[in-house]
């Protein structure tokens, strides 16, 4: 897994409208319902991510957002496109549903700070396990 941190401004906001309008839309735009039933006749596999976000002392961080989405490779290489989302509980974890595939996982919270991971790989039937710390970025003094 290859941690990345993005000091450039103009990226950060491209990827804070990807979750912006992905928790305008609702809390999953990645079929998480129809996604399992079609798991379940052979149509997609699915697989999971989970893990623990925690700030940057180590301490849970709850409520915060992560959203996942497959790689621009993945999808040229002729897959579908999806994404998920999801929240963290009060010790922060969280666990998100996916098709089987290569993934960009974007954990952040206002006031908190973000962090990415990539790849991520999904395989069928199994847990990948992603554990972010979330690092002051740009808009890291803002919100609470």
């Amino acid at each position: 897994m290859k941690k990345v941190v993005l000091s450039d401004p103009a990226a950060f906001l491209m990827i804070l409208t990807v979750i912006g309008a992905c928790f305008t839309a609702g809390t999953s735009m990645a079929m998480p319902n129809k996604v399992d039933s079609l798991s379940k006749i052979g149509v997609f596999a699915t697989g999971y991510i989970d893990g623990t976000i925690t700030n940057s002392s180590g301490a849970p961080v709850e409520n915060a957002h992560i959203i996942s989405f497959t790689t621009i490779l993945f999808i040229l290489s002729g897959n579908p496109p999806a994404f998920a989302t999801a929240s963290t509980d009060s010790n922060g974890n969280y666990q998100i549903s996916v098709p089987e595939g290569r993934y960009f996982v974007i954990a952040g919270k206002l006031g908190r700070g973000f962090a990415i991971a990539i790849p991520v790989i999904v395989e069928s039937g199994k847990t990948t396990t992603i554990d972010l710390s979330l690092t002051g970025g740009i808009f890291g003094g803002l919100g609470s």
